[in-house]
């Protein structure tokens, strides 16, 4: 997840923070100044992370989705990615 920026633009945190702990995998939707809005970038990060729980975390046996930041868990669907559709 993330390749390494060249820009000298400061680095982009991940949209999606991985944490396993034993057999639990706790998968934290990280866009807490979007309300954790699911940005195409996030969606497809999720979908990655299905791949990842049949393959490297096969044998997890909890998976916990929840949302940085203290307001929501998450606000639904980042609209801004609909801008010139």
């Amino acid at each position: 997840m993330g390749a390494e920026q060249t820009t000298g633009a400061p680095p982009t945190e991940p949209v999606l923070l991985l944490d396993r702990r034993g057999d639990i995998l706790i998968a934290t939707l990280n866009r807490p100044r979007k309300g954790n809005a699911l940005s195409t970038e996030l969606i497809l990060e999720l979908g990655e992370l299905t791949k990842q729980l049949r393959d490297e975390y096969a044998d997890v046996k909890v998976v916990v989705l929840t949302g940085r930041g203290e307001k929501v868990f998450s606000a639904g669907a980042d609209i801004t990615n609909l801008v010139g559709l």
